[in-house]
């Protein structure tokens, strides 16, 4: 019975002992928890949140080091979705994050970012031993991956913008098939246009070879001509077109890199008889249908077509000068979206980069200047015009210590009185 008693009074204290070491080993881990887990960086997607978690950091826990680009943090607490980070570095477009390479309770940075971001694109790296990224239109985060020796989370915010124009990626249809066609000609005649369904897209010399993306001069699945124009005293009277003819003609899918097939025409002369036109024809399978000029006015029978151009160049130069962004948004919006469409480009950051182009243009501009004597092309059967002018190019920005040009395709809606720029 003795025996018995002891027996258990010990089981009891073996209990109690344990009781009691269970708790004090939670109570560590609640502590150690509560204290890694303060700051949660996997929740900032902006500028204004980080500062924001940065002020209310625990003053005394904070170690910073400051150099004339970026600042430099060390405090109890952070965190990236539990898994502890030892430093930041706080930088002008956004932050790195170091953490060890011990990976505290089986959890890993990869695994948490995946988990919160999706699956993410792996690169390569030039230093890291591998680089995962993840991308929307609020950030871009960048993991590289050291070996054992540490892992870094770079995160870069973009800056947001109200622009319809930057917003435009949102309108972007995307397609199971997205060709992107290159046109490469050769031409063995001197001074050759290249014109495309009655757009001269380029001119070509003697025995060069150009590569021209073309989808931008497509605006729906049709069938399209292709025509070389060369002077006609550069063709031998009476030549056969298959045996004398010194020109490739040929297109292919820049994604796919299969050819297309293209059909020889023939020759014919064209509107001027002293040029001749090499034809030849393909059928373009590009998903989208774009409005372009499709619907413009025939600028042939407007008469002041000149005074027109001088206006829109000068409204344009205007509000470069005076940084009036919702003209420039109104003047480029068109062009901007079928572009973008035509490489079916969908993408916030490149997107964002287009229109910080023109916001820094409109900041370092100080002068303006439209040239008053140009040639005008006729184009797309009168309603696409594009301009040659006796400066450099039609419109010319003075900014500081850098010069910007513009020259585009031009076209008048159906109705409207002004050009609009439109490639």
């Amino acid at each position: 019975m003795i025996l018995k008693s002891i027996i258990n009074f010990n089981t009891a204290i073996y209990k109690t002992k344990l009781f009691v070491t269970l708790l004090v080993i939670v109570s560590i881990i609640s502590c150690k928890t509560e204290e890694n887990y303060i700051y949660d960086f996997s929740t900032i997607n902006s500028e204004e949140k980080l500062d924001s978690i940065i002020r209310i950091m625990d003053v005394d826990t904070v170690m910073t080091k400051n150099s004339q680009f970026y600042k430099e943090i060390k405090a109890k607490g952070m965190h990236y979705n539990e898994v502890p980070i030892n430093s930041i570095i706080k930088r002008d477009d956004g932050l790195v994050l170091f953490l060890d390479s011990i990976k505290p309770f089986g959890k890993s940075l990869l695994g948490e970012v995946t988990n919160l971001e999706g699956k993410a694109i792996k690169e390569v790296g030039e230093y890291a031993d591998s680089v995962f990224v993840w991308k929307n239109s609020l950030r871009k985060i960048e993991l590289s991956n050291y070996g054992t020796t540490y892992e870094s989370l770079k995160v870069i915010f973009f800056k947001q913008y109200d622009s319809p124009v930057v917003n435009l990626y949102k309108k972007i249809e995307k397609f199971e098939n997205e060709p992107e066609y290159i046109l490469t000609v050769k031409s063995g005649y001197d001074n050759c246009k290249v014109i495309l369904n009655d757009i001269i897209i380029t001119d070509i010399e003697l025995n060069e070879e150009i590569e021209v993306p073309i989808n931008k001069y497509l605006l729906n699945k049709e069938a399209n001509k292709i025509e070389l124009e060369v002077l006609s005293t550069e063709i031998s009277k009476g030549s056969d077109f298959t045996d004398d003819f010194i020109v490739n003609v040929s297109i292919k899918d820049k994604k796919r890199g299969n050819p297309i097939d293209v059909n020889s025409l023939g020759i014919s002369v064209a509107n001027d008889p002293k040029k001749t036109l090499i034809q030849f024809s393909f059928n373009s399978k590009i998903p989208y249908q774009l409005e372009g000029w499709s619907n413009g006015e025939d600028l042939r029978k407007v008469k002041d077509l000149e005074q027109k151009v001088i206006a829109l160049y000068n409204k344009l130069g205007k509000a470069f000068l005076e940084k009036d962004m919702a003209t420039l948004n109104d003047l480029f919006i068109q062009k901007e979206f079928e572009v973008m469409q035509t490489t079916y480009n969908n993408d916030y950051e490149i997107n964002r980069y287009n229109w910080e182009k023109y916001l820094e243009t409109a900041l370092e501009t100080y002068r303006y200047t439209v040239s008053n004597e140009f040639k005008i092309e006729i184009n797309a059967n009168g309603r696409l015009i594009y301009t040659y002018p006796d400066l450099s190019d039609m419109l010319i920005l003075t900014g500081k210590g850098v010069s910007e040009n513009f020259n585009y395709f031009l076209y008048m809606p159906k109705g409207s009185n002004e050009l609009k720029i439109i490639r």
